[in-house]
């Protein structure tokens, strides 16, 4: 997969210490370079921001590789490997005038200033990217130009970043959006219950703005609860993982990846209302040719026992052994109770594809839009 760029992205690189351990006749400490990362993997959309930390710590007992007396720093750098091998620094800070340290950010071409403490060697550079995208994934390096009083010695730490695709990108934007929402919400609440906490009760007025704002807590507390959304896969533990269905078989998508409020059944694929409103349903699901070549596959959403959609794909080409995704997605109005199923329905059995390289291929998701 390609590397791509995401526009919106936008890095906030702060110095937080500076490391200047008394003047250059003092003692030095022995310490190491250490190169720290959340989360450890990134996802498109869903990953909110990304921390690198690059720092010096004491070494752990019997550790003497990359140790040295560290009496003063003369520089810091967070460094990426770019697709020729080399590291390429990405933000960076310069103490060859301590009174004026330079911070220099490459991600994203912005200036940003630099504030500087001189009381903990345990954080020299800190960056933090909002919205981090694969271009912040990757092999990573952290570089600490230190000396002890005679020589100058460069440590270093690497580690490398995890990326995940995503793979259904709408979806996942609305559960990030629900998310942001929700943290929001979880603010309030804790900022009305300090406010309540706050107040004397001295008097009936302020007995009643104490009653108004529990209602308040009360009724994002309840709006809280009827957030829905589900997406469930088909899984058994291994790596690779297809089956032949036959026809008329109801699909059970046998692990849930989210599940909030509780309406999707792991046992028995269906889907039950809780909440009344607007759904937005997506199902896409992999399929395979058979051993002939032929691809036959066809599909049923059931809205309490009816059919709502029907996907269908076939492909007679003998000589084809591409696979292809079918899927469909709607918003319905749900009332409390309704079910939601999947089922297959074509002239044959279907061949579906649930996992292949240890991804997953087929899904089958929903929301409530309220």
């Amino acid at each position: 997969m390609g590397k791509h760029t995401t526009s919106t992205s936008r890095i906030i690189i702060c110095l937080v210490t500076i490391l200047i351990l008394g003047a250059p006749t003092a003692h030095g400490y022995r310490l190491k370079a250490k190169l720290e990362f959340t989360p450890k993997t990134v996802v498109t959309l869903v990953t909110l921001r990304l921390s690198l930390k690059c720092a010096l710590v004491p070494p752990e007992e019997g550790d003497e590789d990359g140790v040295f007396d560290v009496k003063a720093v003369l520089g810091v750098s967070i460094k990426q490997k770019n697709a020729h091998g080399y590291f390429e620094t990405v933000a960076s800070v310069s103490y060859s005038d301590p009174d004026d340290p330079k911070l220099y950010d490459n991600w994203d071409n912005k200036d940003t200033a630099a504030d500087a403490h001189l009381d903990d060697y345990s954080r020299l550079l800190e960056v933090t990217v909002k919205d981090p995208a694969i271009d912040h994934t990757g092999d990573m390096q952290c570089d600490i130009v230190v000396n002890d009083g005679e020589a100058v010695e460069t440590l270093f730490d690497q580690a490398t970043i995890g990326y995940q695709d995503p793979g259904m990108q709408v979806f996942y934007k609305e559960l990030r959006r629900l998310k942001l929402e929700n943290e929001y919400q979880q603010q309030e609440i804790s900022n009305l219950q300090h406010e309540i906490s706050a107040q004397q009760l001295n008097n009936s007025a302020q007995q009643q703005e104490i009653v108004l704002q529990k209602n308040k807590i009360t009724d994002l507390e309840t709006k809280e609860t009827t957030k829905v959304w589900f997406s469930a896969v088909r899984d058994n533990g291994q790596r690779t993982f297809w089956e032949n269905v036959r026809y008329n078989t109801d699909l059970v998508f046998n692990k849930a990846l989210v599940n909030q409020g509780g309406g999707y059944n792991t046992n028995t694929g269906v889907f039950t209302c809780r909440v009344a409103g607007s759904y937005y349903i997506r199902y896409d699901l992999q399929v395979s040719p058979e051993d002939d070549g032929e691809t036959w596959a066809g599909l049923n959403l059931l809205h309490n026992g009816a059919p709502v959609t029907w996907s269908r794909m076939h492909d007679g080409d003998t000589e084809s052994v591409a696979a292809g995704v079918m899927g469909n997605g709607l918003v319905l109005q749900l009332n409390k109770g309704d079910k939601l199923k999947l089922r297959t329905y074509s002239a044959g059995d279907s061949l579906f594809v649930w996992r292949a390289y240890g991804g997953y291929t087929s899904t089958f998701s929903g929301y409530l839009l309220k």
